[in-house]
């Protein structure tokens, strides 16, 4: 009986330890909104992504069916909808994977175009940021 007692004295005494370091880092300190706050509303993402300066990215709409074809170094991010990868395929700078023709392309992920004619075709529509050149066909 005594033991128990010590075990979940002890074990009490860590969980309120950790919490408290974890507020003394930070870990409840961001606003919501900020940039200390992973989740972000859809008018800030459209804010920030438009006012990147002179190179700043254009919001794209991309109908069912069509296919947005980059340039060669052209970036982009799939804000909303799910298509497949085009052409020879797109490095995802995000996971720093290759994304290989007939994969699926993640949301929210940074996509640059190797070579000229990659891109997406919609499986449903889609909303894209985009810097560089494309064409949608």
């Amino acid at each position: 009986m005594k033991k128990k007692l010590i075990v979940a004295l002890v074990i009490t005494a860590s969980c309120f330890t950790i919490f408290q370091a974890g507020m003394k880092a930070g870990a409840a300190q961001a606003t919501p909104g900020s940039s200390g706050d992973p989740l972000i509303t859809q008018s800030y993402l459209e804010s920030q992504l438009a006012n990147m300066g002179s190179a700043s990215y254009k919001k794209v709409s991309v109908a069912k069916g069509k296919t947005l074809k980059a340039g060669l170094g052209t970036e982009f991010m799939i804000y909303s909808g799910n298509g497949a990868v085009t052409g020879s395929g797109l490095v995802n700078l995000t996971s720093g994977e290759m994304f290989e023709k007939g994969m699926s392309a993640v949301m929210y992920s940074h996509y640059l175009a190797p070579a000229s004619g990659c891109g997406v075709k919609a499986s449903s529509n889609m909303i894209i940021f985009i810097k560089g050149s494309y064409t949608i066909e």
